[in-house]
């Protein structure tokens, strides 16, 4: 009997010049994926380790959660207040930043990311994110602060960049 089939859709927001992710947008499903990450036995660990001796983007995970409650937060779908109560409610999407920082969608946010990042040509590509991209997650979540870029595009952030 074959292992069991998973099949997450996420869509990527891709800075078509740098070919870095600038952002995901993606359902419950990946988010609770991202979280169950810390459920593995290298959660208790990030509780113990101070930040500057991380490696990777866990601890960027590991402070989204609280993030996620901030009640000043609306939803730009349903406009309610988003809070963890709220949070898995079908309607709230998610934004997944390339080193994991998990926010609920915010149009304001989403210009103001584009405009820190002057990115100027935007693409979207769908994924859909199997078992194998998900344990390329896991161990790129551990080791890289571009995880989303390395495991989705195929790359290292940085390889195209011409500089």
């Amino acid at each position: 009997m074959g292992s069991p089939t998973i099949c997450i859709s996420l869509k990527l927001v891709i800075d078509s010049t740098s070919q870095k992710v600038v952002y995901a947008q993606a359902g419950k499903d990946f988010v609770d994926f991202l979280f169950n990450i810390l459920s593995l036995p290298v959660g208790s660990v990030m509780r113990l380790v101070t930040r500057p001796r991380m490696v990777g983007c866990v601890a960027n995970l590991f402070g989204s959660i609280g993030i996620l409650d901030d009640p000043e937060e609306l939803c730009m779908f349903c406009n309610n207040v988003m809070n963890r109560n709220v949070a898995w409610d079908s309607c709230v999407t998610y934004m997944i930043m390339d080193d994991l920082k998990v926010r609920h969608m915010s149009s304001s946010y989403i210009t103001n990311l584009l405009k820190s990042f002057n990115v100027q040509v935007l693409e979207e590509k769908v994924i859909e994110m199997g078992l194998s991209q998900g344990i390329e997650l896991v161990l790129a979540s551990l080791q890289s602060e571009t995880v989303l870029t390395d495991v989705f595009l195929g790359q290292k952030a940085g390889e195209n960049d011409s500089e």
